[in-house]
């Protein structure tokens, strides 16, 4: 697992945390993939593959997508 250097060690646990939680989901490996996102409110949080970040409903234009991951069949993998 590669964790973003520019994360504070309270943020590099929530992407953990975050990343295992994601890896777990079912809906994730339905879709196909994942996403994790620092959001505009300081909160790291996973959205599945073809939803925005959002907080509340709402989309959140200003949240930094930290890393993606497809499920291919066997197996997870980060791409871009």
């Amino acid at each position: 697992m590669t964790t973003p250097t520019a994360l504070t060690t309270l943020q590099r646990r929530a992407f953990a945390a975050a990343l295992r939680a994601a890896k777990r989901d079912a809906y994730c490996r339905a879709v196909g993939g994942f996403v994790i996102a620092h959001l505009s409110d300081g909160t790291i949080d996973w959205f599945p593959a073809g939803q925005p970040p959002h907080q509340g409903g709402e989309p959140d234009r200003r949240a930094t997508i930290i890393g993606k991951w497809r499920w291919n069949h066997r197996r997870w993998s980060r791409i871009a």
